[in-house]
């Protein structure tokens, strides 16, 4: 017996069972804001914001700590994307969503981004502390 999706697809079965392997777009990531938020509104009036979100990834090698930094950029919606709109660089985030692809018009470059359906904000940094300011003692010695 064979299972398929929706489309039709057949869908891998895990090893040792039957249940076949869903095939999910899902995606969580724990970042922290590269710069502001960049806000537009769409054709059809809703609020949309674009940012990039800094995810550190830390390892072990030959017992030294390694960190890998990867970029990724997210789009927020209507009421998430009010939700970014007053955060300012390194506010920290929580984004759940999905993967979304698209080609570009030569047809052999792609783009991607990961479109959010829920956030939360971690840790807040407003946008004004971005703005070339000198930073106190206290912040100095961190």
């Amino acid at each position: 017996m064979t299972t398929t999706d929706t489309q039709g697809a057949t869908l891998p079965k895990m090893e040792g069972g039957d249940a076949p392997l869903p095939l999910v777009n899902d995606v969580r990531l724990v970042g922290s804001l590269i710069k502001q938020p960049f806000m537009k509104d769409t054709r059809g009036g809703e609020k949309m914001a674009s940012f990039m979100l800094k995810v550190t990834r830390v390892y072990y090698k030959a017992n030294e700590r390694r960190e890998d930094r990867a970029y990724v950029p997210v789009v927020a919606f209507r009421a998430l994307a009010a939700q970014v709109e007053p955060l300012g660089k390194d506010s920290v985030v929580s984004v759940s969503g999905y993967l979304r692809t698209w080609s570009q018009d030569d047809g052999k470059s792609y783009r991607w981004q990961v479109q959010s359906d829920s956030l939360e904000v971690l840790e807040r940094r407003e946008p004004a502390r971005d703005a070339g300011r000198v930073p106190s003692s206290e912040e100095a010695a961190v």
